[in-house]
């Protein structure tokens, strides 16, 4: 057990507990990027200038699609990669297979018509008549998620979040048991908070690329690849800023450890039993 400054180990497992928290809570939300979409006349959506919010996570998102002044539908949509040519997008699509043939459309092509995604989005039904006439994408901006990127980043926070759960388990155990190994004791929570907070940083990183690349021109909706939609306003949402925080979390854990380690280097030795008075005048005692 580690009995010197044990509460700072312990506060470690905290830290690492409140992280994993904040990394399943990124993972689970939908607002990994948020934003605005405008709608184009001349994409076939009728009057131009309308705002219509979005935001999505990782795997699904919402969109509320402003049809008219009074008139607006709140929509789920969700991912679907083409992995054979590296490439992701945004739809309404009821279902994984309507998604991925609306993907491959957009990927061969560049067009979906409006009459198509209103046919699929039920909610769109009624409330938009569709346009299969001519070139319904005379706007389209054919540009898609990277899905290696996309990938990349889904493994890197599953491991991140591995690796704080790890790290929380490691606290407490070094705060119950003696570990009999090296890599279990204190040096092993230096290890593992330090390559936690490196994959966070990696995540930060490539979803960065992914945003500055590609989403902050494109969203890669549907309706923004087509035409009929284009990004007005995009930002990174809080779910990926709770990465910044859990890196946070885990540079907190090495200054304490370092911190509990300065502490015990300095720390006053136990006083030594005192010894008996020297005799000095010849008298023995007996005890």
């Amino acid at each position: 057990m580690v009995t010197s400054k044990r509460e700072l180990v312990l506060s470690t497992a905290v830290l690492s507990g409140l992280a994993a928290a904040m990394l399943v809570t990124s993972f689970a939300t939908t607002s990994w990027v948020t934003g605005s979409l405008r709608s184009n006349p001349s994409g076939g959506q009728g009057a131009g200038g309308l705002l219509s919010l979005v935001s999505h996570g990782l795997f699904e998102g919402e969109l509320e699609r402003v049809v008219s002044v009074n008139n607006q539908l709140d929509l789920s949509i969700r991912i679907t990669c083409l992995m054979e040519h590296n490439a992701c997008a945004w739809s309404c699509q009821p279902s994984a297979e309507l998604r991925r043939q609306e993907a491959e459309q957009l990927w061969s092509s560049g067009c979906v018509t409006e009459e198509q995604v209103v046919q699929g989005c039920s909610q769109l039904q009624g409330n938009i008549t569709g346009n299969g006439t001519g070139d319904g994408c005379p706007l389209r901006d054919r540009r898609f998620t990277n899905a290696g990127l996309w990938v990349c980043t889904v493994l890197l926070l599953a491991a991140s979040l591995v690796m704080a759960a790890a790290c929380a388990a490691l606290g407490v155990y070094n705060s119950a048991s003696s570990p009999a190994r090296t890599w279990l004791g204190v040096p092993g929570l230096y290890a593992c908070n330090g390559v936690a907070a490196a994959l966070n940083l990696a995540t930060m990183v490539l979803w960065g690329a992914q945003f500055a690349s590609v989403l902050v021109g494109n969203i890669t909706y549907t309706e923004v690849i087509t035409g009929g939609f284009s990004n007005h306003s995009v930002s990174l949402g809080y779910s990926y800023w709770l990465l910044l925080a859990a890196l946070f979390l885990h540079c907190v854990n090495v200054v304490l450890l370092y911190l509990r380690q300065y502490l015990l280097d300095h720390e006053s030795p136990p006083a030594s039993p005192g010894k008996l008075d020297e005799n000095n005048d010849g008298v023995i005692y007996l005890y």
